[in-house]
């Protein structure tokens, strides 16, 4: 992994984006949403498999809003990115949707939203001045409602199943479709990148060297295989390079297991 390899946040106002020390820097601009591009993807419909277990997290702490993306992993829980989680739990929502409203930012009428009721971030986690392997970048969150219809949770990926250097993984995420122009957050979109190698004992790197791939936003989301005919969640979006064009990095999501249990457990009682 090179220096200057960024999280994957978006920071928002209502009209631009605010660059601040965990995401792509850029300059203030209005929002615009692109057709059909995540980074060369497609607009996930309501009928592809990811949108069943793909959300929306929007944090607006006083510093500035910000969302990510988050995966569910059972009917109460949706596991993230450590950094998405650095606002108070009172400020943090979770959108059940697959777009929210690129003028206001604000979810549609035909969103469903719901407050968390805490979350937990590994205690692992190396910070977002960490330049090494590792990073221990996986948090998760608990609901206490019943999800909405459609909604369930992904099968994660068992450690009996390995990941393999050029297989495909997909992607998902509601972030920007650029990392040089900085547009389009806020839909949900999915791509299909291959991986490229392990790094360190947790994280894996895919490759986006072919304008495909996760970007700001993008933190936190999924990262899918098929294997069996069954589609698994495996990863978690961290980070990647400035102008997403060259690899991103995810954390594996099985190596932390015992701690999700544990911590999912501990935010139940």
């Amino acid at each position: 992994m090179k220096n200057g390899i960024l999280n994957h946040l978006q920071q928002i106002s209502l009209i631009a984006l605010m660059g601040i020390s965990v995401t792509i820097s850029a300059k203030a601009e209005s929002f615009g949403f692109d057709v059909n591009e995540i980074v060369g993807g497609t607009t996930v419909k309501s009928s592809d498999p990811v949108a069943a277990s793909t959300v929306l997290l929007l944090a607006k702490p006083s510093s500035g809003e910000y969302l990510c993306t988050g995966s569910l992993i059972a009917q109460d829980i949706i596991v993230t990115a450590a950094h998405c989680v650095a606002a108070a739990a009172s400020e943090i929502q979770i959108v059940f949707g697959l777009s929210i409203d690129g003028n206001s930012w604000n979810p549609t009428s035909s969103d469903v939203v719901m407050p968390i009721t805490g979350y937990l971030a590994n205690p692992h986690y190396q910070g977002e001045n960490f330049q090494g392997n590792d990073m221990g970048d996986i948090a998760i969150i608990h609901i206490n409602r019943p999800l909405p219809a459609g909604f369930r949770p992904a099968v994660v990926l068992p450690s009996s199943i390995s990941l393999s250097p050029g297989e495909p993984t997909l992607l998902a995420g509601y972030g920007i479709t650029s990392g040089i122009t900085q547009k389009g957050a806020g839909t949900l979109r999915q791509v299909t990148v291959p991986i490229l190698d392990s790094v360190g004992s947790t994280e894996e790197s895919i490759d986006e060297s072919h304008r495909k791939g996760s970007c700001s936003g993008d933190s936190g989301g999924p990262a899918f295989v098929q294997s069996g005919g069954q589609l698994y969640l495996w990863g978690v979006t961290s980070r990647g390079d400035q102008n997403c064009q060259q690899e991103g990095i995810y954390t594996r999501i099985n190596t932390y297991s015992a701690w999700i249990n544990q911590a999912a457990a501990q935010l139940r009682r």
